[in-house]
């Protein structure tokens, strides 16, 4: 049971994670989605002004094709520019369709970890809140009280307390060379990197 546990855990916080990156990039690309639509839109009403400067002038200068021919060159230049700008949205769409159906199947995929774990912990939904509530407690417990968003990585030998080591090198940089938690001062020969989880990414 405890074996199944195990596996099921590390199949799900991995998946956890996971979904949570796609759904950021998803939402970063129907940004840049609706910055896209937003130019098209902006490139079109200029492509019907070309249009109409473009018609008062061949209205005034019918003679002159130095002139007629700028402002073709300028036309045709917008609509590359706007064809170019309808593909980028094409291509966002299809990557944004392309990161919801990964979601669904993970999601799903998640589901079925879930599951897994109920079965572990003999079927029983009280059980598995209570699985999942000690998970949570134990993700808390290796997050940094500082940054919630990085893990433990650096402890200080003084008080043993850890945190991030973002969170020890933001007060040493400071001059705030005191614990987090404790208040306890701290020097640089106190600071050491442990690993309890996994290692932050660099930012």
């Amino acid at each position: 049971l405890r074996k199944d546990y195990q596996n099921a855990v590390s199949v799900v916080n991995p998946l956890k994670d996971h979904i949570s990156k796609l759904e950021e990039s998803k939402s970063r690309l129907e940004k840049l989605l609706q910055k896209c639509e937003r130019a098209c839109k902006e490139f079109e009403i200029r492509a019907r002004e070309a249009e109409y400067v473009k018609g008062t002038l061949e209205a005034k200068v019918e003679s002159n094709d130095e002139v007629q021919d700028t402002l073709k060159k300028k036309l045709d230049a917008q609509e590359k520019h706007n064809i170019k700008l309808q593909s980028e949205k094409l291509s966002r769409e299809n990557k944004i369709r392309r990161l919801e159906e990964e979601c669904t199947t993970l999601k799903r995929r998640l589901k079925k970890s879930k599951s897994q774990l109920d079965s572990a912990t003999g079927g029983k939904g009280i059980m598995g809140n209570d699985v999942e509530l000690k998970l949570e407690t134990m993700e808390n417990a290796l997050r940094c009280p500082i940054y919630r968003h990085l893990w433990k990585d650096t402890i200080l030998t003084r008080c043993n307390h850890m945190h991030s080591r973002k969170a020890i090198m933001d007060n040493y940089n400071k001059r705030n060379r005191k614990c987090p938690t404790c208040k306890l001062a701290y020097t640089r020969d106190e600071i050491k990197s442990v690993f309890l989880y996994q290692a932050n990414e660099p930012e």
